[in-house]
């Protein structure tokens, strides 16, 4: 049951974590929990890991990525000012 919440909720996170906007934000989550699935189960399937798990801690990474970047780089920086 946790494994299957991280897989909704985490991806929404980063998501509207980057997004400016909500339409942005779901593009980037569905992106996101795209690309988690897949990196996931390939490496289940290649490190013998259980895939649930697999595609929640390939979320986690991208998530705690997305993090990192925001902190360096804060939102103020990318907006254009007048």
């Amino acid at each position: 049951m946790l494994l299957v919440s991280a897989m909704i909720v985490i991806p929404a996170l980063t998501g509207f974590a980057l997004g400016r906007s909500f339409h942005t934000a779901t593009a980037i989550a569905i992106g996101i929990a795209l690309l988690s699935m897949t990196s996931g189960l390939i490496a289940a399937y290649y490190l013998r890991l259980a895939a649930g798990g697999a595609v929640v801690l390939v979320a986690l990474l991208i998530f705690a990525a997305a993090s990192l970047a925001r902190r360096r780089w804060p939102a103020t920086a990318r907006e254009v000012h007048p």
